[in-house]
């Protein structure tokens, strides 16, 4: 067989290949069987002729009759015929006698076809017989016999064999064919299945059907099927999931506020991030070399990073940390300071890195700024305390060499407290200001003037020959602060009540001298104030009698504690309470901690109160906790009892007497100048304390005690943001300054960080911008006795504005529109409380023009060119103008008298006030949801608030 024959077969279906050779086998078993019995059939006629044969010889002459000795040839014609008539089986009679030949035939019709006649060549029989026609003559009759009637039935025979051979190949050919159609018809759905899964149909199954063996082919099939399906599956989540990833690092990468760089194995950049791109000011750095884009020299040295070899180093190393370096921008000469590393990273056996550069610029500036504020006031300027140790220790350290006089003076102003109640903080600070100014000019040049906090303040005058020296600085900073003071318009008068000491002549350590002064200071008050006393230990006063006094109010349950809730602004939870001393004195009624405790934190007494408060504190714990309410409690803690020894076994026995209060739940603050007088001592009991797992927090942080070195030193829980500064962070950018750089060291140095004074829904609004979320003051609720607690908790809802603003992403520069909030309440209270007598504290053109008041400032300026595009913001000066006409109208009838018709028409001015608060919430609401700003607003957030 050929190749091309073979590959022809090879080709053939399964059908064709099945059917052809059982039509090919049938028909050779038919052909064979048609032979047969065509020979068969001419055996039969050749039986047939011979027994035909036989009985012609007797049947012949019978059939001739008697034709006499010669018959004519007619009449023996006429005998033959006759006997060919009657004989059909006999073709052919031949009379043969003496001279005489007659022969007869008949042709009988075939119904064979000639070709069978041909392909079986049955030769006729002749029979012959002698006739006697006399005794003396005879003659010969030769008879042939007729085959074509056993050529009939042969041809019969042989037909129906053939078309019997043929109706069964016919009827095989359409059983098997119909039988294989059935039987492998799953085979055609595994080819379309097989299709339309090449075509991408992962899922296309083939349909079961036909024989066992092509189900179980289909079942294997699709088997595979889902097992590939399954794989490629499998594969695909793979690949989508490290796409995924892929661009969640890619996000991650370009949302990060480091700069990173991949540099490939010849040097050259091929990530860079956006914040890379921005550190560089190059928008497409990819492909350059990172010696020519980064020229970086190290901060301390000054010594220019070699990039090949650094490369080198950490391909050796796998990690370097660059520490502090510095970026010069090559076009605009910028300076940047930078913390990085450098990471090898191996792929595929090619060395890459990946640098990691951080801008430390402006946390750098804050830090030295914070530096400043740690060791200065924020609001005079001056040294605060801890300047004062060193300038102290230093001075005292020049008098003993050069045999001079150190006096320690310590003064607080006489009337202060009346100013803040009347006039308010903010001309109290001013005033407070203006007073330090003019003691700092009154002083020369190696004199020291420092602010404690409050209203105190100390003095140290340096290099004096003698006491007398001494007494005239001290009058002349006395006659200073003594003259009035002029503060818009209000006239003001305050006194001091100054004590001072003498070094060496008091040969004490700094911290005994400035209690020494604080001594004399007392006694100087107890003289009649507006003077000076010198320290003289035998003519001090004892604290006795206050600390007695105190000891029976404690023995007589006369002291109990307040509480003021701390919440998180931006959950709005309750998370604990700051307990308060107060005394409820028989004759002058409740008293806060300032009107007693300074008199005896002196003493030794202050021990036994500060143990006394953290029993009640952790007695009321114990009950709150019992019943599933799980706050704190913030305890003040003296510097004396803190500082103590055997204040951690103190304090771990009163633990041991309320076991079912974690000691968690229990906080103590301390204040940064008594952490600050021995810090060693004081980080090792705040270590002590946190592993009893007690917080520790620095009490009115802010206040200028501690410097960066030692809050890294005292391992403290928390820091509270002193109460003076938050107060202020909506009127003066110095103080939103500190605070904002209070809440950015908590958070490099990871301490917790709360803030006091929160009067307003507006503080707290921008104190959760700032980062700050703890916080406590009167505008979240005012010290409470213990009884109201419960009550107070079940009513709390905290500000809306807080939710409003807590979960949305808002610039600085939309602050203003908060401050301007703030301003027009402000502003309002104003003309409500000179009804009742206080001063207006507002000009005739604050009060007049609503151009003119800080509202209209920042409407018409920050305002306008930040918002004015949107319709909420048009809608507020209808209502801002009809403010200002209503309450120059109830100013003018106060002044003339009719204050009952001033009070009616207040009414209205409060709905008016409403109504612009009602707006600019709407406002608000319009930016958090999306309200587009002009793409070139720049302005800056304090502008209205300045103005």
């Amino acid at each position: 067989m050929s190749f091309s024959e073979r590959s022809g077969w090879r080709h053939l279906g399964l059908t064709r290949r099945l059917l052809l050779p059982i039509v090919v086998a049938i028909l050779t078993a038919g052909t064979v069987r048609t032979v047969t019995l065509a020979l068969e059939e001419v055996e039969a006629i050749r039986e047939r002729g011979a027994v035909k044969a036989a009985s012609l010889y007797s049947v012949l002459p019978a059939l001739l009759g008697n034709l006499g000795e010669q018959p004519t040839d007619d009449e023996v014609r006429g005998r033959l015929e006759g006997v060919l008539r009657q004989a059909l089986d006999i073709h052919r009679l031949e009379w043969l006698a003496s001279g005489q030949r007659v022969a007869v035939e008949q042709h009988p019709v075939t119904d064979y076809p000639a070709w069978f006649g041909e392909l079986l060549p049955v030769a006729p029989t002749d029979v012959r017989v002698q006739i006697v026609l006399s005794p003396n003559s005879s003659a010969e009759l030769t008879a042939s016999l007729d085959v074509t009637q056993g050529m009939h039935l042969a041809w019969k025979r042989v037909k129906a064999q053939v078309l019997t051979v043929l109706a069964v190949v016919v009827v095989l050919l359409l059983a098997i064919s119909l039988i294989l159609r059935s039987s492998l018809r799953g085979l055609g759905h595994l080819r379309d299945a097989a299709e339309l899964i090449g075509k991408g149909h992962m899922y296309a199954r083939a349909q079961p059907g036909g024989s066992v063996e092509v189900r179980e082919a289909v079942a294997g099939f699709n088997k595979m099927a889902d097992a590939v399906a399954s794989e490629l599956t499998s594969r695909q989540q793979l690949e989508n999931a490290l796409r995924e990833k892929q661009a969640t690092l890619m996000g991650v990468l370009d949302a990060m506020g480091e700069a990173v760089f991949a540099v490939d194995q010849h040097g050259r950049v091929v990530i860079a991030n956006p914040s890379a791109r921005k550190l560089l000011q190059h928008n497409e750095p990819f492909g350059l070399p990172v010696a020519e884009l980064l020229h970086l020299t190290q901060s301390d040295s000054g010594a220019e990073i070699d990039w090949p070899s650094l490369l080198l180093e950490v391909s050796d190393a796998g990690f370097i940390d660059l520490g502090n370096v510095v970026l010069a921008g090559r076009e605009s000469g910028s300076i940047r300071s930078l913390e990085g590393s450098v990471t090898a990273l191996r792929l595929h056996g090619e060395t890459n890195w990946i640098i990691v550069l951080r801008d430390v610029s402006e946390i750098k500036r804050l830090l030295l700024n914070a530096e400043w504020q740690a060791s200065h006031d924020p609001l005079t300027g001056l040294p605060n305390r801890l300047l004062l140790a060193d300038r102290l220790h230093q001075a005292c350290q020049v008098a003993e060499r050069q045999g001079t006089l150190v006096a320690v003076c310590l003064f607080d102003l006489d009337g202060f407290k009346p100013v803040n109640d009347t006039h308010g903080h903010d001309i109290g600070d001013r005033l407070l200001a203006e007073c330090a100014r003019r003691v700092e000019s009154s002083l020369r040049g190696m004199d020291t003037v420092v602010r404690l906090g409050g209203d105190e303040f100390v003095v140290l005058l340096t290099g004096l020959g003698s006491a007398a020296e001494a007494e005239v600085g001290i009058e002349r900073i006395l006659q200073v602060i003594g003259q009035p003071y002029a503060i818009d318009d209000i006239h003001l008068q305050v006194g001091a009540s100054l004590g001072f000491t003498l070094f060496p002549a008091d040969a004490a350590d700094p911290d005994t001298l400035l209690r020494h002064a604080d001594q004399a200071m007392y006694a100087a008050k107890e003289a009649g104030r507006a003077t000076w006393r010198r320290y003289d230990p035998n003519n001090m006063h004892d604290m006795d009698g206050p600390v007695a006094q105190l000891a029976e109010a404690m023995a007589n349950g006369q002291l109990e504690l307040f509480y003021q809730p701390q919440v998180n602004l931006r959950t709005g939870k309750v998370l604990g309470f700051e307990a308060l001393l107060r005394w409820r004195h028989p004759e002058h009624g409740l008293l806060p901690p300032g009107e007693f405790l300074p008199d005896v934190e002196r003493s030794a007494f202050i021990e036994a109160l500060g143990d006394w408060v953290i029993s009640q504190a952790l007695a009321q714990l114990s009950l709150w906790w019992r019943d599933g309410l799980h706050y704190t409690i913030a305890v003040n803690i003296a510097g004396r009892h803190f500082l103590k020894p055997g204040f951690v076994a103190g304090l771990q026995a009163l633990l041991a007497r309320h076991p079912d209060v974690p000691p968690e739940a229990l906080c103590l603050e301390i204040t940064e100048s008594s952490a600050l007088s021995d810090l060693a001592h004081a980080a090792s009991v705040v270590r002590s304390c946190r592993a009893l797992k007690v917080a520790v927090e620095v009490d009115d942080f802010g206040t200028g005690y501690a410097s960066l070195a030692y809050l890294r030193q005292l391992p403290v829980d928390g820091l509270k943001i002193d109460q003076h500064f938050v107060r202020d962070i909506l009127d003066d950018k110095s103080d939103m300054a500190l605070v904002e750089a209070v809440i950015s060291l908590s958070a490099v140095f990871e301490r917790r960080v709360l803030a006091e004074g929160v009067e307003t829904p507006e503080h707290g609004v921008v104190l959760m911008r700032l980062g700050c979320d703890l916080a406590q003051g009167y505008g979240i609720a005012r010290p409470m006795p213990l009884a109201d607690v419960q009550a107070w908790v079940a009513q709390w809802q905290p500000d809306p504005r807080w939710a409003q603003w807590a979960d949305t992403h808002w610039e600085l520069s939309d602050f203003p529109l908060m401050v301007a909030q703030y301003d027009h309440l402000r502003w309002v209270n104003r003309v409500l409380l000179y009804l009742d007598g206080a001063s207006l504290q507002l000009t005739q053109a604050e009060l007049a023009d609503h151009h003119q008041c800080r509202f209209g400032h920042w409407y018409d300026s920050h305002g306008r060119q930040r918002y004015g595009h949107l319709t909420e913001f048009a809608q507020i000066n209808d209502a801002h103008t009809e403010v200002h006409r209503l309450g120059l109208e109830i100013v003018d009838l106060a002044d003339r008298g009719e204050l009952q018709s001033a009070r009616q028409r207040c009414g209205q001015l409060l709905l008016c006030k409403d109504r612009i608060l009602g707006l600019l919430a709407d406002l608000q609401k319009a930016i958090a949801h999306g309200g587009d700003l002009p793409a070139d607003i720049s302005a800056r957030c304090w502008d209205g608030a300045e103005s």
